[in-house]
């Protein structure tokens, strides 16, 4: 990080940087992703494609292709929410975890010479059917941390009036925060 962007996180906690990848490369990711879907799927919706659970709620949540699927909530629906891990369903999406403009900006955060994630999720925003990320705590998630040295990563690419920009945001854990 930059003395500007050190400054920055250690004021406000996160740091953002606009336009990390080109179009090219958002451009692959988003294709990646796709093909991710469609094979998970695919998949999934096959005779004996994994177990299937609800929650409270009628959330339903499957297990297949080694991950975990949340689908959309609408009854029926055949749209993913979630895949939860996605880094092993396909080598492309798999090498963003180790690209220096995610690294990096995270290890200078945390103050370590080495990270690895501890989890990756894929959240999709569905245009039409796509339902809301209620406010939650990821209480799994940092219930296991150690101090300060968990941190989130997040990388999304959304049109913009002046083209495509992606977001790589390592964000410092405070007690009892999942921000």
């Amino acid at each position: 990080m930059s003395d500007d962007e050190r400054r920055r996180y250690a004021r406000d906690g996160d740091l953002l940087r606009t336009s990390v990848f080109d179009a090219a490369a958002i451009a692959a990711l988003r294709t990646a992703v796709g093909d991710v879907i469609a094979a998970v799927k695919e998949r999934a919706l096959r005779p004996g494609g994994g177990p299937e659970i609800r929650l409270p709620g009628g959330n339903r949540l499957q297990f297949s292709s080694r991950t975990s699927i949340q689908w959309e909530w609408r009854e029926g629906s055949q749209e993913i929410r979630l895949i939860e891990p996605f880094d092993h369903l396909d080598a492309r999406l798999g090498t963003v975890l180790g690209d220096p403009r995610f690294v990096e900006p995270m290890k200078d955060a945390i103050g370590c010479d080495e990270i690895v994630p501890f989890t990756t999720k894929l959240n999709l925003k569905r245009a039409r059917e796509g339902s809301h990320f209620p406010y939650h705590q990821d209480y799994p998630y940092w219930y296991v941390r150690i101090e300060d040295q968990a941190t989130d990563v997040a990388m999304a690419p959304h049109w913009h009036p002046l083209g495509v920009r992606a977001m790589a945001r390592p964000t410092r854990m405070r007690p009892n925060s999942s921000t």
